[in-house]
């Protein structure tokens, strides 16, 4: 079986890259697609941020891949939320 590639792109909350490699992480990731826009993913941010706080050998990647929100609006979306986890820009959906 082939290791999963590396997943590198910008983190909306920092304006870095942010590069994640499977086999080099923590005891397990866990990925979460987000929206600024969106009520319902908005509503599990307090949740997210719990769920981080209490599982810190887990590394929490937020994704962000709606092609119909700005970028420029969603940086300032998210770093408004001061999460304890970097958001990646997914360009290609």
């Amino acid at each position: 079986a082939q290791p999963l590639p590396a997943i590198k792109s910008v983190d909306l909350m920092t304006g870095t890259t942010f590069e994640h490699k499977w086999n080099e992480s923590k005891k397990g990731s866990v990925l979460v697609f987000l929206s600024s826009s969106c009520p319902c993913s908005h509503a599990h941010i307090e949740h997210l941020a719990e769920l981080v706080k209490t599982n810190p050998e887990i590394q929490f990647i937020g994704v962000h891949s709606n092609a119909n929100e700005s970028l420029a609006d969603s940086e300032k979306y998210f770093k408004s939320l001061r999460l304890a986890f970097p958001v990646i820009q997914d360009d290609s959906g």
